[in-house]
This record gives C-alpha cells, sequence and structure tokens, in this order.
C-alpha cells in the first residue's frame, strides 16, 4: 500500500508548445515540467525516476482532485508552508545552502514542498473520514485496549520452548505431574533460558513475536499455558506478573488512539477505491498506469 498524505495544487493545467501533457488524471493535465521539477530537471535525474515522479503526480491528481470534489478539503498553504519551514529548521546550513542540503536528502524545493502538501492534506482528510464514520463503536475501543496493552503492559514471563506439539505436550504432562517447572526447562529447553529456570524477565508483550505476546496477555498468571506454537517452535508458558491498567483507567487515552488509527485505515481504503476507478491516460512514450500496482509501468525498450 501507499502511505497516503495528499496534496492539492500540483496538477498543473495544460499549455502550449514547448511544455507538453505527459498524461492526463480525470481529464486534467500532468505537464513535463511538472515530473522534471521534482527532480530538480531532467538532466539531473536518475535513470528511472522520471517515472516514479509521474507516477507520484498521478497519485496526487487522483485523490487531491477527489478530496476537493467530495469534501470541498484542499491544502491551507499556510500549514504547508508551516511544514516546509519546520523541515528545514532540522538542516545543517552552517556552511552550504538550503539547497545543498535538501540534495543531501534527495530533495530539492519542490519535492519538499510536495512532500509537505501530501503530509497536510492526509491529515485533513483522515480527520474527516474518521469524523464522517461516527461515534467508535465498543467492539473498536476493546480492539484498541488490547494493542493498548501489547504495547504498554508490563509482563515477567517463564518459558521452555521444544521443537514439536509432542514434546511440548511430553513437558506440560510432567510439570502437572509436580516435576519443576525450572527443571524440565533445564533437561527439554532448546534456548538460551533452559538453564535459567526459562526466565525471559519483564517487558511489554510487543516485545515477543504474535502468538506469544497474545499469551502472555491470555495466560491466567501464576498458572502454566500452552503449548503455544511460534515460528521458533513450541513454548510453555507461565505469566509471574502482569502490570496493565483497567479499560476504565484509560478510555479516553484508547479511544483516541483507535480515531487516530480508524482515520489513517479509512483514508487508505478510500484512497485505494479512488486510485482503482480514476480515469489516467499516460503518453505512450513515458509508459502505461497500472491502477493495481498504483504505479507507471515504463515503456518497453
Amino acid at each position: 500500500m501507499i502511505s497516503l498524505a495528499l496534496a492539492a495544487g500540483l496538477v498543473a493545467s495544460a499549455c502550449a508548445g514547448s511544455d507538453p501533457t505527459v498524461a492526463e488524471v480525470n481529464g486534467q493535465a500532468i505537464l513535463l515540467s511538472d515530473v522534471e521539477d521534482l527532480s530538480g530537471g531532467a538532466a539531473s535525474a536518475p535513470e528511472g525516476e522520471f517515472t516514479q515522479n509521474l507516477g507520484f503526480l498521478i497519485v496526487i491528481g487522483i485523490i487531491s482532485g477527489a478530496a476537493q470534489d467530495q469534501f470541498g478539503i484542499a491544502v491551507d498553504p499556510d500549514a504547508v508552508q508551516a511544514e516546509v519551514d519546520q523541515f528545514i529548521s532540522t538542516l545543517d546550513t552552517t556552511d552550504r545552502t538550503v539547497d545543498d542540503a535538501l540534495a543531501e536528502q534527495n530533495l530539492n524545493q519542490a519535492r519538499l514542498r510536495a512532500q509537505a502538501e501530501l503530509f497536510v492534506l492526509s491529515g485533513d482528510l483522515s480527520e474527516r473520514l474518521a469524523t464522517d464514520a461516527g461515534a467508535v463503536s465498543e467492539s473498536e475501543i476493546e480492539q484498541g485496549y488490547r494493542a493498548y496493552l501489547t504495547a504498554n503492559a508490563n509482563v515477567c514471563t517463564r518459558h521452555i520452548l521444544v521443537p514439536t506439539l509432542e514434546e511440548a505436550e511430553a513437558a506440560r504432562q510432567r510439570i502437572d505431574q509436580g516435576e519443576e517447572f525450572g527443571d524440565v526447562a533445564a533437561e527439554v529447553g532448546q534456548d538460551g533460558t533452559a538453564q535459567e529456570n526459562g526466565e525471559l524477565g519483564c517487558s511489554p508483550p510487543s516485545q515477543y513475536v504474535g502468538p506469544f505476546a497474545d499469551a502472555t496477555l491470555d495466560a491466567p498468571v501464576g498458572e502454566l499455558f500452552g503449548p503455544v506454537q511460534t515460528e521458533f517452535g513450541y513454548h510453555l508458558i507461565i505469566v509471574d506478573s502482569r502490570e496493565a491498567p483497567a479499560l476504565d483507567e484509560i478510555r479516553d487515552t484508547v479511544v483516541a488512539q483507535v480515531e487516530a488509527n480508524r482515520g489513517t485505515t479509512l483514508l487508505n481504503d478510500w484512497a485505494l477505491a479512488e486510485l482503482q476507478a480514476a480515469e489516467v491516460v499516460v503518453e505512450a512514450e513515458y509508459g502505461t498506469w497500472d491502477p493495481v500496482a498504483i504505479q507507471v509501468v515504463p515503456p518497453e525498450g
């Protein structure tokens, strides 16, 4: 997928003579100079960059046009300038020009402004789509709470890792029958924790691969849990402690995160539909538009 922070005003209308049209997006022209400006001129553009920049402008033309037509959203030039100024303020220009500093970042003034416009417009679109979707549901809040715990809970965990399900079940049976977890870990464990009572220490669940992370939230504290399969094998798990806030304590935080993530998801879904529905014509000498791959395919030869 694409990261969609999309801008208005980059696709110019057609003009005559020496600045030919290279593509049309829903009837609006992209000129040769529009594409060349993004790389500082054709002479300095590496091979393939022209095609990439043309694809960039096609995407911008589709999304910015749809944002204006459907929502009346256009980029705020003051907000764009603030983004440009903020980025430039991070550059070291003590002994060089801004243009030289931008060149080290593979940017020029035109490309920087385009990216700033992308950023500003994506925020406006994301907020509008999230607002139009209505109130966050309890199901979304529960999912958001789970994501919050995965990133922020503190779990202190032990495990035994073995290669097969049969070995994991046999190890579990031994523990269920009274053998010490650490003794079984030392005998059959297949990772570096085997001689340390299986200790993994304390960390957020997000430090582990998905199924193991889920298990650290689902396992009753102090009880043997599993086997749990991951890409590394089969795990028996004991969560010795789990520090996690109740949903009621952090509900406002969770709702805010859900709303932010929801806007991004809605934006990507909306934009993909617009990209696939748009009428795009690229002049044959510059390639063809592939709406599935979301790129310009260079001409053969």
